[in-house]
């Protein structure tokens, strides 16, 4: 090859190398300039990528609240339809309860008029023992001598009522002491509404039977007294007793006298 054909290719060459320097250049600054804008571009979406998992925490944690908003809005319906599943049910039984109800005070009310009639009857028929009484005590104060006497609390608070205890007083019964007093104590006992009977003296239950009179006990006496509800033979029968005491005494004492 001769010197010229080498000059040629040296400067073939040479001018190959510097179009390929040249577009090397023009490459790597491209290259450079793509990996400029990729690391932009990287930064970019690095932020709006944070950015975007921030929101996607904020909407999650507003999907969690509100999730547990709707939870309870949802409890709360079923609370309200149970209650109101109840109260139609309570309304649906209201007649029927008030029926019973109605029945319920018509039944008291019935219980009720017949207890007030009862305690009415039985007022009428104490108020009635003890009219009875204080008759008797007036009746045989004035034809037997009798004397009669409060003991303890007495009051008058109902026209022809006597409250508390009459000590009922005999004389005259002892030929030998007319002054002599034989008596006992009668009241009404208001919580079992009969006559009660106490301190007799002297104690008829000790005597002795005695010939044509009858060996009969206090409380049989007051038995039939609460039973035939007529204080007037109570009285007599009392006063027979102690006159038939008296001539039990009477005997006995003769018959000491003899001995």
């Amino acid at each position: 090859m001769d010197t010229v054909d080498l000059r040629h290719l040296d400067e073939n060459l040479h001018h190959a190398r510097t179009q390929f320097e040249v577009w090397a250049r023009g490459r790597l600054s491209n290259l450079e300039e793509v990996q400029r804008t990729w690391q932009e571009t990287t930064a970019r979406v690095s932020r709006e990528t944070e950015t975007l998992v921030q929101r996607r925490t904020q909407f999650e944690a507003a999907a969690a609240r509100l999730q547990e908003r709707l939870e309870a809005e949802r409890e709360e319906l079923d609370a309200l339809e149970r209650g109101i599943a109840q109260l139609e049910a309570r309304a649906a039984a209201l007649p029927v309860r008030q029926q019973e109800l109605e029945q319920e005070i018509a039944e008291r009310r019935q219980e009720f008029e017949r207890r007030r009639a009862l305690l009415n009857a039985c007022e009428e028929a104490r108020r009635t023992r003890l009219l009875h009484l204080q008759k008797a005590l007036v009746w045989y104060r004035d034809r037997l001598g009798l004397r009669f006497q409060r003991v303890g609390a007495a009051s008058a608070t109902e026209a022809g009522r006597v409250d508390g205890k009459v000590r009922v007083i005999f004389r005259h019964i002892d030929s030998r002491a007319p002054d002599r007093e034989f008596a006992f104590t009668v009241y009404v006992d208001e919580d079992a509404d009969l006559f009660r009977v106490e301190d007799c003296v002297p104690d008829i239950d000790v005597m002795k039977p005695t010939a044509g009179a009858a060996n009969v006990r206090l409380a049989q006496m007051v038995e039939t007294l609460n039973r035939t509800n007529d204080f007037g033979a109570f009285v007599a029968q009392m006063r027979r007793r102690f006159k038939a005491w008296v001539q039990m005494e009477s005997t006995d004492q003769l018959a000491g006298r003899q001995a």
